[in-house]
């Protein structure tokens, strides 16, 4: 922006015509005709000039915010986090008893400490009955880093192994190594609903499939289960299990009563 007194100092006054005019916003100010081969070369009214600028500086910051909040929300969309999950951070998490703030500390630290989680391809258990806050957790671990741009995606097992079986299909446009390589690829693989239905041979044959090969590219992978641990065992079988206790992989329970439970319909 230039000033009035930039102008002055760039040449003698008297080689600067000068006239008094008057501002609808600010009153009477003095126009410096500052290129007098133009007619119309005039400086306007200073504090007009600040004021425009300082809008343009708003409206500027208004469209980087946009720009921001759009590119999370896709980023989100992206990883397959549902809208009603997307707000689930850690400082939302609620935790009052010694459970729930162990729970939380065990995944602030394997967000906060994912280096070293990474280069160890470390996994990780989440295991409690519903309304414990296990997905909470699961999610806030994801949106930690996605906001440090590392690629995550989460999605339930049933919807995997949906996406697998229709991948069968010879007009479903993918094949099925198609798609497990979408969900061998992100940095983070976070499978919710762990056992939700009692899986076939076939579905177990694919979760191993699944955990197998992000293990075999050393990465992590978070394990989402309503099951009681006994029944999780059983579940997973000794393969997948093998494959999640390796560089320190651990299950954390959740073991007290459900947040859900006494609330209003």
């Amino acid at each position: 922006m230039t000033s009035i007194s930039d102008l002055l100092s760039k040449r003698p006054r008297g080689e600067l015509p000068t006239e008094q005019r008057q501002c609808d916003l600010h009153g009477p100010y003095t126009s410096i005709h500052w290129r007098p081969d133009d007619p119309d070369r005039w400086t306007p009214c200073q504090p007009c000039v600040r004021e425009q600028e300082a809008q343009r500086h708003r409206d500027e910051l208004t469209k980087n915010t946009e720009d921001v909040r759009l590119q999370t929300q896709q980023r989100l969309e992206d990883a397959g986090i549902p809208t009603k999950f997307r707000d689930m951070t850690f400082k939302t998490y609620e935790s009052s008893t010694a459970g729930q703030v162990n729970a939380l500390r065990e995944c602030r630290w394997y967000a906060e400490h994912w280096s070293e989680v990474r280069a160890a391809g470390r996994c990780l258990v989440l295991v409690g009955g519903p309304g414990t806050g296990k997905t909470h957790l699961a999610v806030a671990i994801a949106n930690y880093l996605l906001n440090l741009g590392k690629s995550v995606h989460y999605t339930s097992v049933s919807r995997a192994m949906r996406r697998i079986k229709e991948s069968w299909n010879p007009n479903s446009g993918e094949v099925e190594s198609e798609v497990i390589d979408a969900y061998v690829q992100p940095e983070l693989l976070i499978l919710d609903e762990v056992g939700v239905q009692y899986g076939s041979d076939t579905e177990k044959d694919l979760l191993f499939s699944l955990v197998n090969d992000r293990y075999a590219e050393g990465k992590p992978t978070v394990l989402v289960s309503n099951l009681e641990a006994d029944k999780l065992r059983d579940y997973l079988g000794d393969r997948i299990l093998d494959r999640l206790r390796e560089s320190g992989g651990k299950a954390i329970r959740f073991d007290w009563i459900s947040h859900r439970k006494g609330k209003a319909l």
